[in-house]
């Protein structure tokens, strides 16, 4: 029983990541995934649309060391559920583009999303 129910909220978490990315995330801004744990240990992988609204889930195959960056807001993108004995552990951010991020932008139904920073490189 405790295996289907694990696994039927895996499904679920699995239907919400990918589904409702078109609602979280401004157009400005870049997603960037950084995998702390070898996939070949752990199996995972972030899978990223090619096209927006397509379907089309892809792995980006990215090995400790190495840094992934699309654009989330207009791609649903999830990771498959770690079914090894090894924890998955990776981080996940976005960055503001300037000329394209929208430093006023808020989520509908919000009041305070982010604090906000701006840093110059």
């Amino acid at each position: 029983m405790f295996n289907s129910l694990l696994y039927s909220l895996i499904a679920i978490s699995d239907f919400l990541l990918s589904s409702f990315t078109h609602f979280l995330d401004q157009n400005g801004e870049l997603n960037f995934w950084l995998p702390m744990t070898s996939r070949r240990k752990t199996g995972v992988d972030l899978f990223c649309e090619l096209g927006s609204g397509v379907g089309d889930f892809h792995p980006l195959t990215v090995e400790y060391g190495e840094v992934a960056s699309f654009h989330g807001s207009s791609r649903a993108h999830h990771v498959n559920p770690n079914r090894s004995l090894w924890t998955r552990v990776s981080m996940d951010f976005r960055v503001g583009v300037e000329g394209y991020y929208d430093p006023d932008w808020q989520m509908n139904g919000t009041t305070n999303d982010h604090n906000r920073r701006k840093v110059t490189v």
